[in-house]
C-alpha cells in the first residue's frame, strides 16, 4: 500500500472542486493510497473495481485494475488521476451534505456527476487519455454489496 503525497493530492482536489463547482471544504482532503486488487479487497467489498472512497474515510486506488485487465475485467478507466479526480468529487459531495441517502436514486445521481467530473478533466487535462465510459447501474450493483460505500 503506498500513501500519495498529500500537497498531489491536494492540487487533484482543488481541480475536483473547480470542475464540480463544489467549494473546497475546509478541512484537508482524505488520504489516498495505491493498493493492490488483494489489498482493495481487505479495505471494503469491492474487489475488481478501479477506485473507492467511502463517506469520511480514505480513497483506495487499484492499481493492478487499473494497468490492465484483471481477474477477467476489461479496463473502464484511462488513468489514475482520473480515478482520483472521480474519487474526490464524492468526497465533495459528502463534504457538501450528499452523504447519508443511500437510496438507489441518490446514490446513482452522485455516480453520474463523479463521472461527469471525471470526463471533463480528462478532456481538458488528459485528452490523450480520453475514453467515453458511461455510469454503471447503480441499483443492481448496490443489491449485491454490503455497506455504504461509493467505488467504481
Amino acid at each position: 500500500m503506498n500513501l500519495i503525497d498529500a500537497a498531489y493530492v491536494m492540487k487533484m482536489a482543488l481541480i475536483a472542486s473547480h470542475l464540480s463547482g463544489y467549494a473546497m471544504p475546509t478541512n484537508a482532503p482524505p488520504r489516498v493510497f495505491e493498493v493492490t486488487e488483494l489489498e482493495m479487497g481487505q479495505h471494503c467489498h469491492c474487489t475488481n473495481d478501479a477506485a473507492m472512497y467511502q463517506d469520511g474515510g480514505d480513497i483506495f486506488i487499484n492499481v493492478e485494475y487499473l494497468n490492465g485487465p484483471q481477474n477477467g475485467n476489461s479496463i473502464a478507466h484511462s488513468s489514475e488521476n482520473a480515478s482520483i479526480i472521480h474519487e474526490l468529487t464524492h468526497w465533495l459531495q459528502y463534504e457538501h451534505a450528499w452523504g447519508g441517502d443511500y437510496s438507489c436514486d441518490h446514490v446513482q445521481a452522485r455516480e453520474n456527476e463523479a463521472y461527469r467530473v471525471e470526463q471533463t478533466y480528462l478532456i481538458q487535462y488528459e485528452p490523450k487519455n480520453l475514453m467515453i465510459v458511461m455510469p454503471p447501474d447503480i441499483c443492481s450493483q448496490m443489491s449485491s454489496r454490503p455497506g455504504h460505500s461509493t467505488s467504481r
